[in-house]
């Protein structure tokens, strides 16, 4: 069998699968329904339910199943997020672990709340279970459409979606040692600025200088990693249904790290002769500072425009105070620092 006669094999054996599903919660919706019918006339025969609740567990198997799938291609996982409202309903049986306020629970009748049950009306029937409800109606639609969706994803993609938090973590804590490095060579560059506005110029000066530069450009350049074992910020962007943010890193990298818009030479380039390869003849130049506060302001935007889109999405993640103008950043202990690079470096002059 060749790869197009399998893979359309396997397309049609995972379509009946879900269909299978489908076709179960119909019946099983029909049959909450039927025993309705059934119990005004016989008050002693089964009630609605008891196959309510086997219709839950049946949900609760295509949960599961749309959580596997979801955990190796992103199309599911944005998926799931499309359908978030419906997606916590069906764990409606489990609520009661996590804590629930009874205040909510829908009342019988004065003082009588309902616990869980079957409400069966011709307006909107629905499950109960404490202050949750599944209606059989939208819900179950909406169940029947998300099935639907899935099989037209098929096949799926084996992306492993990353542990977002711990990647906006890392990103956040990166670019946080970037600006806190900016803050103090600052502080050092105005403690020598001598009194014709001049910065005094030594080989310290110059060591610290070139120093500072070269660990910028190597924090940086992770922004733009493409090796698969280091920490990738392309790889959030797989989690996202919304691309706006992976349209502005794709900006930056072209127009700012790959661009040779001011002497001729990217930061790129600059970062490879004299970070990750020592290129004979080559030295940095002293001429794009600008360029590179530039280049930090952008990315720290960015981070802060990548975790409100992560959270209008539904995904957690922590915040770093990154601000430039945060007390955290303005109060590094510059002045104890520079002194002591006074003392240091007239040592060298």
């Amino acid at each position: 069998m060749d790869s197009d006669s399998k893979q359309i094999q396997d397309k049609e054996l995972f379509a009946s699968e879900i269909n299978n599903f489908i076709k179960a919660i119909d019946i099983q919706r029909e049959r909450i329904f039927d025993d309705a019918k059934q119990t005004r006339k016989m008050p002693d025969g089964v009630r609605p339910n008891h196959d309510a609740d086997y219709y839950m567990v049946l949900l609760r198997r295509g949960y599961r199943k749309i959580e596997e799938i979801a955990k190796v291609d992103s199309r599911v996982a944005n998926l799931k997020g499309k359908y978030l409202g419906l997606y916590k309903k069906i764990k409606i049986r489990d609520h009661f672990e996590h804590g629930v306020n009874f205040d909510n629970f829908p009342e019988y009748s004065l003082g009588i709340k309902i616990a869980c049950g079957v409400v069966i009306n011709e307006k909107q029937s629905h499950i109960v279970s404490g202050d949750q409800q599944w209606f059989l109606n939208d819900d179950h639609e909406a169940m029947r459409k998300l099935s639907d969706e899935l099989i037209g994803l098929f096949p799926f993609q084996q992306i492993m979606l990353p542990r977002t938090e711990e990647y906006t973590d890392a990103f956040q804590q990166l670019i946080l040692d970037i600006l806190q490095r900016r803050s103090l060579f600052r502080a050092f560059e105005n403690s020598i600025i001598g009194v014709d506005k001049s910065i005094t110029k030594n080989c310290f000066v110059t060591f610290y200088s070139i120093d500072y530069t070269r660990s910028q450009l190597t924090d940086l350049r992770k922004f733009f990693e493409t090796d698969g074992r280091s920490y990738k910020i392309s790889s959030i962007f797989s989690a996202m249904s919304d691309k706006t943010v992976q349209r502005k890193h794709k900006d930056i990298f072209e127009n700012e790290w790959k661009s040779e818009k001011n002497w001729g030479v990217s930061l790129d380039d600059l970062a490879n002769k004299t970070v990750m390869h020592t290129e004979r003849g080559y030295s940095l130049p002293d001429v794009f500072k600008d360029q590179l506060d530039e280049l930090i302001d952008k990315l720290n935007t960015l981070l802060d425009e990548l975790i409100v889109c992560l959270k209008k999405e539904g995904i957690s993640v922590s915040c770093f105070v990154r601000s430039p103008d945060s007390d955290f950043l303005k109060n590094q202990q510059a002045e104890d620092f520079c002194e002591y690079l006074k003392l240091a470096k007239s040592n060298f002059v």
